[in-house]
């Protein structure tokens, strides 16, 4: 990922990366926040992200092409090596 638009604020104990207006992880997803190992921790698409790396544990997505009334937010139970992302739900 590109440094460039890049600012840096502390939150907690690491440091962050927030991407102001997003940078492309792949061709359906933007990145807008990191961690300080530069996983992702935040990101919107229009494609819930596979087994794939770079996503941290915990990392919450937000699919922007899912039918009215469906959740849109997921959060990541794999790990950074291998992303595995469930629907959040109230249930």
């Amino acid at each position: 990922m590109s440094g460039e638009g890049k600012f840096f604020t502390t939150l907690g104990a690491d440091v962050e990366t927030i991407i102001p207006g997003g940078i492309k992880f792949d061709s359906a997803t933007s990145v807008y926040l990191t961690d300080a190992a530069g996983n992702a921790v935040y990101a919107i698409g229009t494609t819930v992200p596979g087994d794939v790396a770079g996503y941290a544990k915990g990392c919450l997505f937000v699919d922007t092409d899912v039918a009215d009334g469906t959740t849109g937010l997921y959060v990541n139970v794999g790990t950074t090596a291998s992303a595995d992302f469930d629907a959040v739900s109230d249930a």
